[in-house]
């Protein structure tokens, strides 16, 4: 699941993203991040998350947790 890492950080615009950072402290998380995000999870994982599951997703690590379950 790296590749989510390195995803997550193209989309934010920055050098790296890690498990345990706050990602509403980017910049450029906002809801346009969110559908990114989701389309680049149903393209490579083929798993379908809304912007409301993001609801409480304060972290990349908790986006991990959203595509395992």
């Amino acid at each position: 699941m790296n590749d989510i890492n390195i995803e997550l950080a193209e989309i934010l615009e920055v050098e790296m993203v890690s498990d345990s950072d706050n990602l509403e402290e980017f910049d450029l998380w906002d809801s346009l991040a969110l559908l990114s995000i989701a389309a680049f999870i149903d393209a490579n994982y083929n798993v379908q998350i809304g912007t409301d599951d993001f609801e409480n997703v304060k972290t990349l690590a908790q986006i991990k947790e959203l595509i395992k379950t």
